[in-house]
């Protein structure tokens, strides 16, 4: 399900299948306008409709789909459906795959949650330096006073994509002394982090830096990828349970 600025819900279906050439494909079969309400009989009328036109009924081994309860009430319907025409194998106990990114997505969104205030601050001193020429001219002097040499500057994230968060903190902790020396210089600026907070994007970016490497894996769409996404979140697993015995309180609350 996708949602329109102007509230619209589409839905689409992806088929991802391997082609007379053993290659592997992935092509958008439908994206449709889903008529309200946006429940799982409509959805599963949509979807029957879709696999119908495309004559591929017989042709499921398991949808890929996240965590909404909308969607598991959905393939619900659809494996019933399947199941009882014998359309499906082994009873289509395999038909609902959950998707890993999403789950992992569920995760950092609720660790984001505790390590807020940190990361406004680095958000709000990004923004502050790219908001006129004037300021980034002051910003580009303090990277030279302090003898950078970095190539980049530090991006600013779209707040409700965590990926980009996480690259915005990755991006921005070269240019911790270049902050500071701003700080020192410009009576205006009133974000910076302190000595602390420093050192806790640091260990939020690590966090994040694991997820963002699974779920950049696990995405793929021109690779097999089942096989893959365990060791990227034991990979996680192993992460977090080593942080969870950190001293500091606010990294064990993430």
């Amino acid at each position: 399900m996708w949602t329109s600025n102007q509230k619209l819900g589409y839905l689409c279906i992806t088929a991802h299948f391997i082609d007379s050439s053993w290659t592997l494909q992935n092509r958008i079969i439908t994206f449709c306008l889903l008529e309200t309400p946006h429940n799982a009989d409509n959805m599963f009328d949509m979807v029957q409709k879709s696999l119908r036109d495309w004559k591929i009924e017989d042709r499921i081994f398991s949808f890929t789909l996240d965590n909404a309860p909308v969607n598991t009430s959905m393939v619900g319907h659809l494996r019933k459906n399947l199941v009882d025409r014998y359309l499906v194998h082994h009873s289509g106990k395999l038909l609902h795959v959950r998707c890993a990114a999403h789950v992992l997505n569920l995760v950092v969104q609720d660790g984001l949650d505790a390590m807020a205030s940190v990361v406004d601050r680095i958000r709000e001193s990004v923004l502050y330096v790219k908001s006129s020429q004037g300021r980034m001219k002051k910003f580009n002097a303090m990277i030279a006073r302090v003898g950078l040499a970095c190539k980049n500057h530090p991006s600013l994230d779209v707040p409700t994509r965590w990926n980009s968060t996480y690259l915005m903190l990755e991006s921005s902790l070269p240019f911790r002394a270049a902050f500071e020396a701003l700080k020192e210089t410009d009576k205006d600026y009133k974000f910076a982090p302190s000595a602390s907070e420093w050192e806790m994007a640091e260990a939020i970016c690590h966090l994040l830096g694991a997820f963002y490497t699974a779920t950049k894996k696990i995405s793929g769409r021109i690779y097999p990828t089942s096989h893959l996404y365990f060791y990227d979140v034991w990979n996680v697993k192993q992460i977090m349970e080593k942080e969870v015995t950190s001293e500091n309180p606010t990294i064990v609350a993430m």
